[in-house]
């Protein structure tokens, strides 16, 4: 049965809010036989001994439930510009701005180095423009300079790749789709 927790160190004002979905998994393992998946929960309980607060916050009858839940508490909460959360993600996503340590930045650049993720990392013959030279009127056409009308393409496109979240429901999404379907008509939507 899906449900969100909270465990906390009061003394210390330290705090984690989380969530479990596995397969057959109850709200009465919770400090029992699991011990969060978070590895910065672990890390703390070492320093700091167990935590004197361990509630189970609201169960759910399917894991997506659960999951979205979980996301728009920890958004609403902003886990992650408080310091009294031990909190590093939001449904497993980092974002943009949030802190990465430099050995968590190697691992992910390792990860993706020479993927067949896209073009993303592709190196060598891996690439499939690689032993191959651009002809000479695409060099030229490269290095003119762009008009007006072209630079505002390029800046419409950065901008609709850009993460935002709805003030009205909380929902986080690329600006292109956003603006269609949130925005004014969450407002207008009563809650």
């Amino acid at each position: 049965m899906p449900y969100t927790y909270l465990i906390g160190w009061s003394k210390l004002n330290k705090y984690y809010y989380g969530a479990r979905w596995a397969k057959n998994c109850s709200p009465n393992d919770l400090w029992k036989t699991y011990f969060t998946s978070s590895k910065h929960v672990k890390q703390f309980r070492k320093l700091n001994g167990e935590p004197d607060i361990i509630q189970v916050r609201k169960i759910f009858e399917n894991e997506n439930d659960c999951k979205i839940y979980e996301k728009k508490v920890l958004i609403k909460l902003n886990v992650l510009k408080k310091d009294k959360w031990i909190n590093k993600n939001i449904s497993g996503m980092y974002l943009p701005h949030g802190k990465q340590s430099k050995e968590h930045i190697l691992k992910r650049t390792a990860k993706t180095k020479g993927s067949n993720n896209g073009m993303y990392g592709k190196t060598g013959n891996l690439n499939p423009f690689f032993g191959k030279k651009h002809s000479i009127e695409t060099l030229q056409k490269l290095s003119n300079p762009k008009s007006e009308e072209h630079k505002k393409k390029m800046s419409y496109q950065k901008l609709n790749k850009l993460s935002v979240n709805c003030p009205h429901c909380n929902k986080i999404g690329q600006y292109v789709n956003m603006k269609r379907w949130h925005f004014d008509n969450c407002k207008s939507i009563p809650k």
